[in-house]
């Protein structure tokens, strides 16, 4: 069965569509603030792992970036996890926070991955 030019046209046309939104978002992300906090703390060797993107764009792979550098491993628990954490040191409203906002929260209480107040479990 052969494809037609027109269906030929419209698959390249959505591969470019998508392509298009990965450099929105992630440019979106680029220029945050959180993305310039994240920057300033990133080592030479963390910088060179975020330049990489520039030219396949990838949002989560930013996103993940942005959260190791910032937070470490928290970033890696369920916010069910963070949630309990937050609640454990107190921080207020946490149970409507986003999940970047409960990471930053914890990480500026302190809280590392490696605390021993982190459960790694669910229970």
């Amino acid at each position: 069965m052969l494809i037609s030019p027109k269906s030929k046209a419209t698959e390249v046309q959505s591969r470019h569509h998508c392509r298009t939104l990965d450099f929105r978002g992630q440019d979106r992300l680029m220029q945050s603030d959180t993305f310039l906090e994240a920057w300033g703390r990133a080592d030479e060797s963390e910088r060179r792992d975020i330049s990489k993107l520039f030219n396949d764009p990838s949002p989560m792979q930013l996103k993940s970036w942005i959260l190791k550098v910032l937070v470490g491993g928290l970033g890696q628990f369920p916010i069910k996890i963070l949630r309990q954490l937050a609640s454990f040191h107190q921080i207020k409203n946490y149970s409507r926070m986003t999940r970047i906002r409960l990471l930053n929260d914890l990480n500026k209480k302190g809280v590392k991955d490696d605390s021993k107040n982190v459960q790694r479990n669910n229970s």
